[in-house]
């Protein structure tokens, strides 16, 4: 036998993520070709049924479900593994403990004995034995028996026992009536499920059957021996526990078959452990010869799929992985018993499976016995298996637990979709999200195509919902994630939620239609949140909008950046917004540009561990805020816990002098507007959720297209300049930190000062934790910043440098440049001061009066290039009444014509208690773009926002007065007089109290 592994490459599996999740289901399609397994093999162990109990006592009567073991048996004609017999088949499961912390590691938990079966039916069926069921497949699991309350408990007959009395210690036999179940204990088969009302294709073994008087459970077939089931613990909590444990199925009639007892049988172990002890970590008690299949489970925290099996990690099992001490790398078991890591990655809230189970029985695997390491045949790999050769049990689907049910390759495919708690998404504001229905085809290799057609919606001023994207060809046993489009309403609030009954259809790639199309209910959340959060779950800064725009390698294409939107928006000339930050701007714009040949654009990568006084920085902050490295320490993200830029911190390295450094990277980007960005890109794009993940297809901030304008683009490759080979992007985690140039008055940020972004209303200084979009061979990842909230909740008006974090230590983004899309024009002028100022009210019926003072001399504006629109929910505008107002431009007390005077020429053009922005977008040649907020109420005397009886004092007050300034908030008509009509138009305004902004503004 050969306990070596071929090395195999692993780096893109680490992070287990949906997208590769999917990349590995369809893998399973590679292995060997299809035959049918020569010996038995385990096929599905379901761990964690729903519901307190998962033992025979004690059990909800309304849980149908139930813990169990299944193996697949072959018939006699396939049955050629060593040293069984095709007419007296002995089998028996063994599971050994693996949790590291647990008093019985490395020992037998229990030994369940299975009946003989004769696989051979026709030459007789041998006395005793049974025969081969109709599909080959056995399952063990509990027969479930309600007890009537007589109050006391016999532990000398088998008389009923009370409920309360079910704990004694030596109660040996509940016996009574199953209830809540389908069928009578004279129909029913088997308690899975539900019941199961009549013989079916395979056999359902009582794991507890021993354990009642005969005749109690003549239709269900008991184990030959089961080594103990402990009183009271597993009859309540079940045999097939949830952690960490080994499961081997083997052949009692093997020269190296040992009978080993469950640790906890004082009858056969006693004080001599060896009795329990099958000594897999040396192989010398157990043989490996009798081993026919193996699985594990490992819920430990630290445990690594690719790792198994682990290095023996020494004498004190605490300090070790789950199962280090059982299968260490040096066991000849190691290699043969896969260990599933059981932290279910694919769900929205990833947690522990409810169990595993083989992919298809007749495709195999390398550690399915001990005799399969020969020259024709790689040496076992137990990583290659447990990635490969099986899948998680979800108890809401898609993969639901299915005992009595094999597919083999050969199988009809079959449609599952999860259920609607498994259905859930989130969907961003101005986008449509196109999130995908968690489904799978549970069946046979043949492939499926799988849509889902939208229902309607329950809140369509919220959502409404269509058809998405066909998940095409879906292989069997593989996960899908057809999509469902959801378009958010205009005004949808912030976390406004909509659902809709959709329906799922399936068909055959080659073949046409094949099952029922399957209904669920799925529920979009809308979300839209403007500030981020502290370690504390506080609203804290402001949050931001990354996307991700996946730039597939073409060998058809030399430069493939030039088939993106933003290339021709950057290539379309004046007036010019958009420059670069790098130098290969002009490459990447070139038509002749290969850009997917090493050298024709360089990467400026980040500096590498070991370069902390060379290359690490820290720039210091302006007087009284932080430098960038205790901005990093003191972001929400690193207050948390997180340990997400522990390896890019270096405190006080000793270069020459004692200083903090961070494993980072400077872009001096032009100085960029955070807000009125032009650019919105048409592809599909993938938003980062609020913990910095892309690409999870389950999500609708996946393939999204959105009305989202983008202040900045980072332009990133995956081609390594050593080879030319193409990377994923999997592991390339970071952040990013932006240095403030301008602030808006009031602004409570600093000149200078560095700003930590979070994502999508997550924690401040939360990493990108993976640069992932489509897969496939992507040559560019193009990452879209909306940084419109820097502006509306900070204050924030321009951004110069930025800096990339490196979030590992290790792997990080290769940034090829840093384009500005908004770039604050220069020379220019800017808004330094308004009356009124920006918030404050418009107080007329007509004849409205703002006046803008710039920083420098000013032209007047043409028509439109200055906007006047109504602010609308959800950061939207409304159409441009400018063409109502006059423009005109008054010098200042030095005599500059620096100020803009706008006046509403009438009829009004505003309305009552409706906000408006004055704005510039970039059309005004020569001036900053700027964007002013005003509320209209009418009758606003005393500029409280506010039109209540106190504003008629201040009117009166001022009774008659005639030749007053254009801008006096007392001339309430607009007619240069104060007059008691200007009283009689505020009084018919009253009471109109402050009124909030639109959201998004």
């Amino acid at each position: 036998m050969c306990l070596g592994r071929t090395p195999t490459v692993r780096g893109s599996i680490a992070p287990l993520s949906i997208a590769l999740a999917i990349a590995i289901s369809s893998g399973m399609t590679s292995r060997a070709s299809a035959q049918v397994p020569n010996h038995p093999v385990i096929t599905e162990v379901y761990t964690d049924p729903p519901g307190g109990n998962d033992g025979p006592i004690g059990r909800d009567p309304t849980n149908a479900h139930q813990e169990f073991i299944e193996i697949y048996l072959p018939t006699c004609a396939q049955l050629t593994g060593s040293g069984l017999n095709c007419d007296n088949l002995n089998l028996a499961i063994y599971s050994v403990e693996g949790d590291a912390t647990s008093s019985g590691v490395e020992l037998v938990n229990y030994r369940i004995d299975l009946p003989t079966y004769d696989l051979n039916s026709i030459n007789g069926i041998t006395a005793g034995a049974r025969p081969r069921p109709a599909n080959g497949v056995v399952v063990m699991g509990w027969a479930d028996y309600a007890f009537p309350d007589l109050g006391v408990c016999d532990d000398v007959s088998n008389a009923p026992c009370s409920v309360a009395a079910q704990n004694c210690v030596s109660l040996e036999r509940c016996i009574g009536t199953p209830t809540g179940l389908l069928g009578t204990p004279s129909t029913r088969v088997g308690l899975i499920n539900g019941g199961i009302l009549a013989d079916g294709p395979f056999d359902f073994i009582a794991i507890n059957g021993a354990d009642f008087s005969a005749g109690d459970t003549t239709n269900f077939p008991v184990p030959a021996a089961i080594s103990l089931i402990h009183r009271p613990s597993e009859a309540n909590s079940g045999l097939v526990q949830n952690g960490s444990d080994a499961y081997l199925l083997v052949n009692r009639d093997d020269l190296n078959y040992v009978e080993l007892y469950d640790d906890k049988d004082t009858a056969n172990v006693g004080g001599n452990l060896a009795n329990a002890d099958p000594s897999l970590a040396t192989g010398t008690v157990l043989g490996v010869t009798s081993l026919l299949d193996a699985v594990a489970g490992n819920d430990d925290k630290q445990f690594r799929i690719e790792n198994q099996p682990l290095q023996v990690c020494g004498n004190t099992p605490s300090n070790c992985v789950d199962l280090q001490t059982v299968l260490p790398d040096t066991s000849p078991f190691g290699p043969l018993v896969p260990q599933i890591p059981e932290k279910d990655k694919t769900r929205i809230t990833p947690t522990i499976g409810n169990g595993y189970a083989r992919v298809f029985p007749d495709q195999p695997k390398t550690s399915e016995d001990a005799t399969v390491c020969i020259p024709t045949f790689p040496c076992p790999d137990a990583f290659l298996d447990a990635t490969t050769a099986y899948r998680l049990i979800r108890n809401d689907g898609p993969f639901f637990p299915s005992p009595g049910v094999v597919a083999l390759t050969t199988s009809e495919p079959e449609l599952s979709v999860a259920s609607d708690i498994e259905q859930h998404f989130q969907v961003l504001s101005q986008t449509v999200g196109r999130p995908g229905l968690f489904s799978a085809n549970t069946g046979g290799l043949a492939g499926i195509d799988i849509s889902v057609s939208g229902g309607t919606s329950s809140n369509s001023a919220i959502a409404t919902f269509s058809t998405g994207i066909t998940a095409t060809n879906v292989p069997g046993q593989a996960i899908a994630f057809p999509s469902v489009a959801v378009t958010p309403a205009a005004a949808a609030p912030h976390l406004g939620v909509a659902t809709a009954i959709v329906t799922a259809t399936a068909t055959k790639t080659v073949g046409g239609a094949i099952v029922a199309a399957q209904p669920v209910t799925v529920t979009a959340t809308i979300i839209d949140p403007t500030t981020g959060l502290d370690a504390g779950g506080q609203a804290f800064q402001a949050t931001v909008f990354l996307a991700i725009q996946a730039v597939m390698d073409d060998p058809a294409v030399a430069n493939e950046f030039l088939t993106t939107d933003v290339s021709a928006f950057l290539a379309a000339g004046p007036p010019v917004i958009a420059v670069e930050t790098v130098g290969n701007g002009t490459a990447l714009l070139n038509p002749l540009a290969n850009i997917a040949v090493p050298g024709t654009v360089l990467a400026r990568e980040l500096p590498a561990p070991g370069e902390e006084c060379t290359n690490w920085i820290n720039p210091v902050g302006p007087i009284g805020r932080l430098d960038l490295f205790d901005t990093i320490v003191n972001s929400g993200e690193v207050q948390s816990g997180a340990a997400s830029y522990d390896s890019s911190l270096a405190p006080g390295v000793n270069c020459g002098v004692v200083v903090n450094r961070v494993q980072a990277r400077r872009f001096n980007n032009p100085d960029t507007l955070t807000f009125g960005g032009a650019f919105s890109p048409s592809e599909l794009l993938f938003f980062a959720d609020a913990q910095g993940v892309t690409g999870n297809v389950r999500s609708g901030l996946s393939n999204a297209t959105t009305s989202r304008t983008f202040e900045m683009v980072i332009v990133e490759t995956n081609l390594n300049d050593f080879d030319g080979s193409i990377g994923t992007g999997f592991s390339d985690d970071f952040g990013l930190v932006m240095e403030v140039a301008a602030t808006e008055p009031e602004s409570p940020i600093a000149v200078g000062e560095f700003v930590f972004l979070s994502f999508s209303g997550g924690l401040q200084g939360a990493d990108i934790d993976m640069l992932v979009g489509q897969l496939g061979n992507v040559l560019l990842q193009l990452i879209y910043l909306d940084l419109d909230n820097l502006h509306d909740v900070l204050g924030i008006r321009t951004i110069e440098q930025i800096f990339v974090i490196d979030g590992s230590g290790t792997s990080e983004p290769d940034v090829i440049e840093v384009f500005s899309l908004n770039l604050s024009a220069a020379p220019g002028s800017f808004v330094t001061s308004a009356t009124p100022a920006h918030g404050e009210s418009l107080w007329r019926t007509n004849g409205n009066v703002a006046r803008l003072t710039f920083d420098s001399n000013i032209t007047a504006p043409a028509q439109g290039d200055v906007m006047i629109q109504e602010l609308l929910p959800n950061g939207a505008f409304g159409n441009d009444v400018s063409n109502g107002f006059s423009f005109t431009i008054e010098n200042d007390l030095v005599g500059n014509p620096r100020i803009l005077k706008i006046v509403d020429t009438g009829p009004p053009n505003l309305a009552h208690g409706r906000w408006y922005a004055i704005r510039q977008i970039g059309a005004w040649f020569g001036v900053s773009p700027f964007e002013l907020h005003y509320v209209v109420q009418v009758g606003d005397a005393d500029n409280n926002g506010s039109v209540v009886n106190t504003d008629a004092s201040v009117i009166n007050a001022a009774v008659p007065s005639f030749s007053v300034s254009d801008d006096d908030r007392r001339d309430i008509d607009g007619d240069g007089t104060i007059l008691n009509d200007d009283v009689g138009f505020m009084n018919g305004n009253i009471p109109s109290f402050v009124v909030p902004k639109p959201g998004g503004h």
